[in-house]
Parts: C-alpha cells; structure tokens; sequence
C-alpha cells in the first residue's frame, strides 16, 4: 500500500469521525452549534506529516499520477452535485412550507457538506482506481 492509500484510509476515517460526531451533536446542541464538529476535518491535512516519503523510495510514477488526478476530478465533480443538490432541497423544502427566507446557519452546511463530500469521495475512487489497476496486473 502505497503512501496514496494510506492517506485516502485516513481521510475516510476522519470523514466518518466528522460525521458521526456532527449527527451525535445535533439533538444536543442544535444544528448551529453542532456544525463546529467540522473543524474535526482539519486533521485530515495532517496526512503529509503521517506518510512521509522515504529517502531513496520513489513515491509516485504516471501511473499515480494519473490515478490521483482522476480520483481528483471525480471528488471535485460529486462535490459540486451534491452542493447544487443541497441548494435545491433547501429552497423546495422552504418552497413546499411556504416561506420566501432560508435560514442562515443552512448555507455554511452546505459548503462544509461539500467539502467533506469532496475528499471522502476523492479517496474513495482513489482506493477504486488502484484496486482497479492492481486487478489488470493479475491473471
């Protein structure tokens, strides 16, 4: 497993943490307070220090590369869907209860939704793409 691998493991595991934390501080504290659980996603930008590359190792070819960046765009693409998404839903919710004013605390959600959805997914196809590639060598 390549350093690539390990960070897209750790940022699904942050991912999670975030959520899981974020849906046990709603019925507490309320949807504005609880959305300080995001800042836990911070210590995703922490996999550089954890996977360090190692003197006299390569650690990415075209290969990576290529994968890295297809996994990019993938995140990037599903981010802005589930964002466009997330807008949508908040004005047809307000629409159907026939109020004309969408509540502020909704918006910054939105964006920290987008953002986690953007690297979880990343990693996501990340792991995908070399399991992918891993399998074509094989057999």
């Amino acid at each position: 497993m390549n350093a690539e691998q390990k960070s897209a493991w750790f940022v699904i595991g942050v991912s999670v943490a975030v959520v899981v934390a974020f849906l046990i501080l709603v019925p507490l504290l309320g949807l504005k307070f609880a959305s300080a659980s995001f800042a836990l996603f911070g210590f995703a930008g922490l996999t550089p220090l954890f996977f360090r590359k190692q003197p006299g190792k390569v650690v990415a070819d075209e290969r990576d590369r290529i994968i890295v960046r297809k996994a990019a765009v993938a995140g990037g693409m599903f981010s802005y869907l589930v964002f466009v998404m997330g807008c949508m839903a908040a004005w047809l919710i307000k629409m159907i209860q026939g109020e004309a004013t969408i509540d502020i605390a909704v918006l910054p959600l939105l964006v920290f939704c987008g953002g986690i959805v953007l690297f979880l997914v990343r990693s996501i196809a990340l792991l995908v793409l070399y399991r992918r590639e891993v399998g074509y060598g094989q057999g």
